[in-house]
């Protein structure tokens, strides 16, 4: 009896010592990838709906900025902006995501239709598309004024509320119309 309650003792001590040396597995553990050196990103499958008919095009392009829709208003679907540090900003598409055969359709009649694809709203994107605007090496990147695009996010302190969206920061300068490596942080 005595030796089992030694046990018992040196078996709890040991799970009390190694108690912390995991991961919190309350949450999220951030290691998708396949290497320690490779940085998490974060996907979500959604829906792209253009603007309106005029934005109609063959496919929205990959690395595109998108925003979540707020016409649809069901937290799945995505589409573009012409509105500088848009506040809906949700992420960049992986790739390309086909134009819908409809715009007339609710998001579950367009379950396994050909606009849906991959968003990133988390980690390293290596190439967001930019605007007009170069932009520098830490700077904050916003939605840009051309449908798709990206651009610095100068903060103006304005009353306008839906002009506060952040899509993250660059880690490296980017030319005129040319891509940047942004950590996105839509999450």
């Amino acid at each position: 009896m005595k030796s089992i309650s030694i046990a018992l003792l040196v078996l709890f001590v040991a799970s009390v010592a190694f108690a912390d040396t995991g991961p919190p597995y309350a949450g999220d553990v951030m290691c998708n990838q396949k290497y320690p050196f490779q940085p998490h990103r974060t996907f979500r499958f959604v829906r792209w709906m253009p603007t309106t008919m005029f934005d109609i095009r063959e496919e929205l392009t990959a690395d595109s900025v998108v925003i979540w829709d707020t016409n649809s208003d069901d937290g799945v679907t995505v589409t573009t902006t012409t509105t500088s540090k848009d506040s809906r900003v949700a992420g960049v598409v992986v790739a390309a995501i086909r134009t819908p055969d409809s715009t007339n359709r609710t998001v579950t009649e367009d379950i396994g239709k050909r606009n849906w694809g991959w968003l990133q709203t988390y980690g390293l994107a290596d190439n967001v598309r930019l605007g007009l605007t170069a932009v520098v090496t830490n700077s904050y990147i916003g939605t840009g004024e051309s449908i798709g695009e990206a651009g610095p996010f100068l903060d103006v302190r304005t009353s306008d509320v839906t002009t506060r969206g952040v899509l993250g920061f660059s880690l490296n300068s980017g030319p005129l119309d040319g891509t940047v490596a942004v950590f996105l942080k839509c999450e």
